[in-house]
């Protein structure tokens, strides 16, 4: 008896294990915006301070995270504008290893099936020492989920 109920007790313990692991893998396929999302309702509450959490979270996030590029090192939150609750605009400076520090850049954060997240975007930075736009962002990418791509040239 008592071997059965070693048994049994093993078994329950690798079958928690094993839900553990598979839920623990199910939140690694959830994209980043997904998981520093917030849901509406908190958002409405107060919607300047929800949007710094969210944008602290996803850089938080990026910063945590092994990247074979330049490494993101610290962000800085500018200003938040929440006069558009579709479109809640914050302007971030994103500082990289090696003192590269790019200018202020606009992330917006939208309600997508009830949470608020940020829009994931690409910027392109003029790196170029000899160009006359040197140190300055050419244009972002938007990607809002992978059927839909908006490019914004400023």
């Amino acid at each position: 008896m008592f071997a059965s109920t070693k048994v049994a007790s093993l078994l329950l313990v690798l079958f928690i294990t094993t839900c553990i692991g598979i839920v623990s893998a199910q939140s690694l396929d959830k994209p980043l915006e997904e998981i520093t999302s917030m849901p509406v309702n908190k958002v409405l509450q107060d919607p300047n301070e929800s949007a710094k959490i969210i944008i602290n979270d996803y850089f938080t996030e990026i910063m945590n995270k092994k990247n074979d590029g330049r490494k993101l090192i610290d962000f800085e939150i500018v200003k938040v504008n929440s006069n558009d609750l579709e479109n809640i605009r914050v302007s971030v400076i994103l500082k990289y290893e090696n003192d590269l520090e790019l200018p202020v850049i606009d992330y917006s954060i939208i309600p997508i099936n009830n949470n608020y997240q940020v829009v994931k975007q690409y910027c392109a930075y003029d790196g170029d020492p000899e160009s006359q736009t040197f140190g300055t962002i050419k244009g972002c990418t938007n990607v809002v989920n992978e059927d839909q791509i908006s490019i914004v040239v400023e």
